[in-house]
């Protein structure tokens, strides 16, 4: 799944190529169309919404994009925009943004960054959060897991 800004169409086909099922929405930095605004797919029992997340306003309101949530009615929501990793698991609302996979445009934006979700369960899934390590690191890459539960 990806939250946008691919800037090209040659990014989409590589993405595809690794994976046949991927979902794609459209960023404020695509320009060459054909990506929604807005995905939902079901994956292990849970329901799980993406978008850019240019389109919410006031940018970044943690309480516009779980507005966002539940007019969609899902589980999880995807979101980018922001370039910087953030994971909101509280009363039902549950937000994800990833980072960015290069370096992000925002200030103060962070290290590269992805995560893998492995949905465990209807009720768990595990975010593995990678992200660049600095020069000089014995890794290029560090991350940590955590767990959404959905009873939270």
């Amino acid at each position: 799944m990806c939250t946008g800004n691919l800037t090209s169409n040659e990014v989409t086909v590589w993405l595809k190529s690794l994976c046949s099922d991927v979902v794609c929405v459209g960023g404020d930095l695509d320009q060459q169309g054909g990506l929604p605004e807005v995905a939902t797919k079901e994956v292990g029992g849970w329901s799980i919404g993406v978008i850019h997340g240019y389109q919410v306003v006031p940018w970044g309101s943690k309480g516009a994009l779980a507005d966002r949530q539940r007019e969609l009615g899902v589980d999880l929501l995807l979101h980018g925009h922001s370039d910087s990793f953030e994971l909101v698991n509280e009363g039902g609302v549950r937000l994800l943004c990833p980072g960015s996979a290069c370096e992000g445009a925002q200030s103060g934006s962070g290290p590269p960054s992805f995560v893998v979700l492995n949905v465990e369960s209807p009720d768990r899934i595990e975010v593995y959060h990678y992200q660049l390590a600095g020069e000089g690191a014995a890794k290029p890459f560090s991350h940590k897991k955590i767990e959404i539960l959905r009873s939270t």
